[in-house]
Order: structure tokens, then C-alpha cells, then sequence
């Protein structure tokens, strides 16, 4: 199971790291095992990220 207090740092891959994050909603599913084995964490989660312009957003977006 993920703890929502471990859910940015498996997050870090995709999320852009230098900015913070407020998870508000989040619910988890069962897991998914592919052909080849390997095991996805299925959830579903609404994050908000500290951006106060939109120059900010759009360099956001460009770390995405």
C-alpha cells in the first residue's frame, strides 16, 4: 500500500522536483501485474503545485 506521505517521492520521476505539492484527494486500487511481471501501483490523486505566475507555470510545465 502507499502512504500518501511516500507519494511524491515515487512521484519524483514525473513530477518536477524543486516545487512543492499538496496532495488533496487520493485513493488507491489494486494492484496491476503486466505480462511481464511487473507490478503497477494503480491510484488516482489531485495534487496542487506552488505557482504563483504564469511564468512560473509554464517552466513548470517545461519540467514535466
Amino acid at each position: 500500500s502507499i502512504l500518501e506521505s511516500e507519494l511524491i517521492k515515487q512521484m519524483a520521476e514525473i513530477l518536477p522536483t524543486n516545487y512543492s505539492y499538496i496532495i488533496n484527494e487520493f485513493c488507491e486500487f489494486s494492484l496491476l501485474i503486466t505480462n511481464e511481471n511487473i507490478v503497477i501501483n494503480q491510484i488516482i490523486s489531485t495534487f496542487y503545485v506552488n505557482i504563483d505566475s504564469a511564468e512560473h507555470a509554464h517552466a513548470w510545465l517545461e519540467n514535466f
